[in-house]
């Protein structure tokens, strides 16, 4: 891959959108490596901002990671493998304490300690089923101590104070123009990471030295294209551009399908905790679609979406760290690719095109 930096801003302005989703995150980086190799350029000089949620934030920091010389420090296929081999960690089965089914909930009511969790009694974790030491461990080790400042081209990590009650914007060009304090890497791919239920809040504080309880951005922008619009209109708009002469390039995590055996009989039949999961699916789906309806329409042909239908009764499966279904997830990213591998080489002769 040629050794190169992110050019200067010109339009139209690129912006790279990676959703949230857990171990899924394998799913967008098979979309991200065929467009490395099919460029032999790496994401940061390929795009002018990055917007990432969740494990796609913490992708976003390492594809704009730099190493000692200042070029790119990961490839997409650095993250992937990172995704892969470090899912273990980040979600370690034998720490779990909180159910993914039924069974699960009924066995782990038998066993003392995971129920402290699922009784809300066990605050040193913040009632989390991880303590998040895993994926602290994993994400120091991956990002050491560069700091936000460092970003090869501009990243934007979402997240959500919940003191504020508020949306919060991890910005490295607000970071450079003195708006925010700098803050190392790996701190923020946790903030953007936090998923309540899995993972405890970040402790924090914003530009007036206020604290903040930050949770994963994927409460309200688990797919970042809008987010990324927004970044992408102000840059815009400083070259004397609209929001016409911005390009989104979204990558997803998988969505669920259609479900036609979904009557109404049955949706107003179900148990809470499939009722859980049913407007779980919704609303990650209901995101993912409002996008494609705003964007199309705006942006026409500057607007690519790659995503791929999710299995059934795989959409809770975001902490299932077990190599089969990291297997199954590998497999779905490269079947994407392979359906996909025509738009893909269009997208790659648009983006170095200029």
């Amino acid at each position: 891959m040629a050794d190169e930096t992110a050019a200067k801003t010109k339009l139209p302005v690129k912006v790279l959108a990676i959703d949230g989703g857990g171990v899924r995150g394998i799913i967008p980086s098979h979309v991200l490596v065929a467009l490395e190799d099919l460029t032999n350029r790496s994401a940061s000089s390929l795009f002018d901002v990055i917007v990432g949620t969740s494990i796609g934030g913490i992708g976003a920091l390492a594809l704009s990671a730099p190493d000692e010389d200042g070029r790119p420090q990961f490839t997409a296929r650095d993250v992937l493998d990172f995704f892969c081999n470090r899912a273990a960690q980040i979600f370690p089965r034998s720490a779990l304490s909180w159910p993914r089914s039924l069974r699960e909930l009924e066995k782990l009511i038998r066993q003392p300690t995971p129920t402290q969790a699922l009784l809300g009694s066990n605050r040193e974790i913040g009632n989390a089923r991880y303590s998040g030491d895993g994926l602290r461990a994993a994400l120091t080790e991956l990002l050491g101590d560069l700091t936000l400042n460092a970003a090869l081209t501009e990243v934007v990590i979402p997240t959500y104070d919940v003191r504020a009650q508020r949306p919060w914007f991890y910005r490295s060009a607000d970071v450079r123009n003195g708006a925010q304090p700098d803050v190392p890497m790996w701190q923020v791919g946790m903030a953007t990471a936090a998923a309540p239920t899995y993972f405890p809040p970040v402790d924090a504080e914003d530009e007036q030295g206020e604290q903040q309880v930050l949770v994963d951005g994927g409460i309200f922008a688990n797919s970042p294209a809008m987010v990324g619009l927004l970044e992408g209109v102000i840059r815009a708009r400083d070259l004397g551009g609209t929001a016409r002469d911005v390009m989104i390039v979204s990558v997803g995590t998988g969505r669920v399908g259609p479900r036609p055996d979904r009557t109404y009989d049955e949706f107003i039949g179900l148990t809470w905790f499939k009722l859980a999961q049913a407007v779980y699916e919704a609303a990650q789906a209901g995101q993912s679609s409002l996008n494609d309806e705003l964007l199309v329409p705006l942006l026409g042909d500057s607007y690519w979406r790659f995503d791929t239908i999710l299995p059934e009764g795989a959409a809770l499966g975001t902490d299932n760290s077990e190599d089969a279904n990291l297997d199954r997830l590998n497999r779905l990213g490269l079947e994407l690719v392979g359906q996909r591998v025509a738009d893909l080489a269009r997208l790659a002769q648009v983006l170095t095109s200029g």
